[in-house]
């Protein structure tokens, strides 16, 4: 995957291919609580820098990781204009609200 920033692997995320406007975040194969923690650290930089879309890669498998980016949406519902499922409903695109 290319994109700037640190290896989402060592905890950081990456600027998405899609452009400068939509960073991503890939938490599929993480243990739950590192890739909670990875989505709150990643969700907070983006609101605090008024980013308006950013891509949330949960992946498929079991579900852990999409249930707690679905867990972050619905406890931020007044963060958010809009979600939607991509990657063959893998990711998320989810648009946020700044007040």
């Amino acid at each position: 995957m290319k994109g700037k920033g640190r290896s989402i692997r060592t905890g950081e995320y990456l600027s998405s291919h899609r452009g400068p406007d939509m960073p991503q975040v890939d938490l599929h194969g993480l243990r739950a609580h590192i890739g909670e923690e990875r989505l709150r650290k990643f969700m907070e930089d983006q609101i605090r820098n008024r980013i308006q879309r950013v891509l949330v890669i949960h992946g498929h498998g079991r579900g852990t990781m999409r249930e707690i980016v679905d867990q972050w949406i619905e406890t931020h519902g007044h963060r958010i204009v809009d979600v939607e499922s991509t990657h063959n409903d893998g990711a998320k695109i989810i648009r946020l609200r700044h007040h």
